[in-house]
């Protein structure tokens, strides 16, 4: 335990240790981050839902040395694992090392170029449904972790889509410096409206359906055994299943990579909910862009640092392309 901490609350199911953080920081009495400064971390800049490691995880987990290795508590509290296997083995083993402290230049080094820009990814995104069960159950609500990942827009327990912005005053909360939870009852804890709205039980397609399984799938299957060869057999899966596309085109080298990129870019733009995931933060608006890094050969052929909802989007559209059955045990090789 940190000696300037007396107590720090237990994370609850799937909570996010920021979370957990800021549960930390109501019941120390503190009313916003700047108020809590130096407890247990300095690093308050930014503490959104959008990276898997930050300076001030490796100051939390100050809290938990004593009984869990650093890659437990990645594993339970954060979005570690899901982001994991698409860094390279520097940044993996900088992380599990305790050596990664970016400067401001390298502020996003733990971040998909997609991910970054994506409109559902910056703030933070809850079930009411969840919400109001917590409650319930624990006399609190928190954050999980993974109603966080970049690829999932419902809540899997309740098939609703997931609160991420108000539809009457459009706030949403992108950081927890004033120590925001969800609300228990689903109103704006800005402007005191219900956040209902039409779409809140809007109907998933089957594409949307089969990526949030893998992306949960990919959170919470962290305890294989052997890792990295997992990792290998999904980068070669996908490898595998771009050049046996190219092949079923029976046309030229060329015109089948055309074909293939055209092809991706069709089922992503074709789903409007996909094409969400995927929507760039624009000047004035959310706008969709695909750009060259985002094509299907780019994401099969880049051997690291690519973005997980891409891999994820790629290897579900080549998965089905080609008849081979989605399942939620794909991570475990």
């Amino acid at each position: 335990m940190n000696r300037k901490t007396s107590f720090f609350p237990t994370p609850l199911p799937d909570e996010h240790i920021v979370s957990t953080f800021t549960r930390f920081l109501r019941l120390s009495g503190k009313c916003n981050l700047s108020s809590g400064r130096n407890i247990i971390t300095r690093d308050y800049r930014s503490l959104d839902s959008t990276t898997p490691w930050r300076v001030a995880y490796t100051d939390i987990y100050s809290v938990f040395k004593d009984t869990l290795s650093v890659e437990e508590f990645a594993n339970r509290y954060t979005l570690w694992p899901f982001f994991r296997p698409f860094l390279n083995t520097e940044v993996q083993s900088n992380v599990i090392g305790m050596k990664w402290a970016p400067d401001a230049k390298k502020r996003f080094t733990l971040t998909s170029t997609v991910q970054n820009h994506s409109e559902l990814c910056k703030s933070w995104r809850w079930c009411k449904e969840c919400a109001s069960s917590d409650y319930d159950h624990y006399g609190i609500t928190y954050w999980h972790r993974e109603h966080q990942l970049p690829s999932v827009l419902h809540c899997r327990h309740h098939r609703r889509t997931l609160n991420r912005q108000c539809p009457h005053c459009d706030q949403s909360i992108w950081d927890i410096y004033d120590l925001p939870l969800p609300s228990p009852d689903g109103v704006c804890r800005f402007c005191r409206q219900p956040m209902s709205d039409a779409s809140s039980n809007s109907p998933l397609s089957e594409a949307v359906s089969d990526i949030e399984i893998m992306s949960v799938s990919a959170l919470l299957n962290n305890n294989n055994s052997n890792l990295e060869r997992t990792i290998n057999k999904m980068r070669n899966l996908l490898s595998d299943l771009v050049h046996q596309r190219m092949s079923d085109l029976k046309i030229s080298n060329k015109n089948a990579r055309i074909q293939v990129n055209k092809e991706f870019r069709y089922f992503i733009s074709n789903d409007s909910q996909i094409d969400r995931i995927f929507s760039r933060q624009g000047d004035k608006d959310y706008v969709s862009k695909h750009r060259t890094k985002d094509s299907l050969l780019h994401i099969a052929e880049s051997t690291s640092g690519q973005s997980a909802i891409s891999y994820i989007a790629a290897l579900r559209f080549l998965m089905k392309e080609q008849d081979i059955p989605i399942n939620d045990r794909i991570w475990d090789g």
